[in-house]
């Protein structure tokens, strides 16, 4: 291939190791359309999309002002997984805990005129349930939220009912090795999880409620725990169906931290973005 001034030398990665081969590509320019993002957080919203809908192959292109490929593949990933607890529709902790188990990534990058980088990303992402159970689930979700008669309840009303939903209709999966003990399709539809999927269940059916939530990860009764936040009123609660799971007398519903005994969060939601984004209340329910 000619060498043209216009043109711009294009560096193939794979797994972060360099390829010897170097290709010569022509620079361009475009706005967010299809899979090419002007921005990471554009990529990473197109790449949950992606994932939700449980594609093993998502090629896109994302131009960034970082140089540096590994970093850009981890922040569009990171984008995916972003969440705003107050938006139904943003589903980036259930993709990140129930859905997403882990994934490669194949790059090319070339650099433009003005200092700013365009990559192709080509993600192979790996899933904790496979396609037909995450289309079982989604119809389960949206028969056992009608059933529920949430209409005209209230934010506190709404949170409970689910609460007790979980903690009466699935059990704590001692047995199973598989993956999907961890994801919100075998809480709902086979009535076994592990704390994960509690949590993410608990954060599918309060999100289609209308509820602001969270997943929130740490440490509990010594081990890694995954429960949710949730907001009833100005302010977020702790509530974990996983250990009030079979109880008729809740001890972890609408806590404050404080409240939640035998309970550590993780560095992550102790920062202060976390917090100003969801404010926790300084005292129980």
């Amino acid at each position: 291939m000619k060498t043209m001034k216009s043109m711009k030398k294009l560096v193939v990665m794979t797994m972060a190791v360099m390829v010897a081969t170097v290709f010569l590509f022509t620079e361009v320019s475009f706005a967010d359309t299809d899979n090419q993002f002007s921005s990471v957080s554009a990529a990473g919203q197109y790449l949950e999309q992606e994932m939700m809908n449980h594609e093993s192959k998502v090629t896109l292109t994302v131009t960034s002002s970082n140089s540096n490929p590994n970093t850009v593949t981890t922040n569009v990933l990171n984008a995916a997984f972003a969440d705003n607890a107050n938006n139904a529709s943003e589903l980036g902790d259930y993709v990140k805990y129930s859905l997403y188990n882990g994934s490669s990534t194949n790059y090319s990058y070339y650099k433009n005129s003005n200092g700013t980088y365009t990559y192709t990303l080509k993600y192979s992402i790996s899933y904790k349930i496979t396609a037909a159970q995450s289309q079982a689930f989604e119809k389960k979700l949206s028969s056992v939220m009608s059933s529920l008669n949430l209409n005209g309840k209230s934010n506190y009303q709404k949170a409970k009912i689910i609460y007790n939903y979980i903690t009466k209709n699935v059990s704590y999966d001692y047995k199973s090795s598989s993956y999907t003990k961890y994801s919100a399709y075998a809480a709902l539809n086979t009535h076994k999880a592990v704390c994960q999927g509690y949590a993410t269940l608990y954060y599918r059916m309060a999100k289609a409620a209308g509820l602001s939530t969270r997943v929130v990860t740490g440490i509990g009764g010594g081990d890694k725990h995954a429960w949710n936040i949730v907001k009833v009123g100005n302010k977020y609660y702790n509530a974990d169906a996983t250990w009030d799971a079979g109880s008729s007398h809740y001890s972890y519903f609408l806590k404050s931290d404080k409240g939640m005994a035998g309970h550590s969060k993780a560095a992550a939601f102790k920062t202060s973005s976390f917090k100003s984004a969801q404010p926790m209340s300084s005292s129980n329910y």
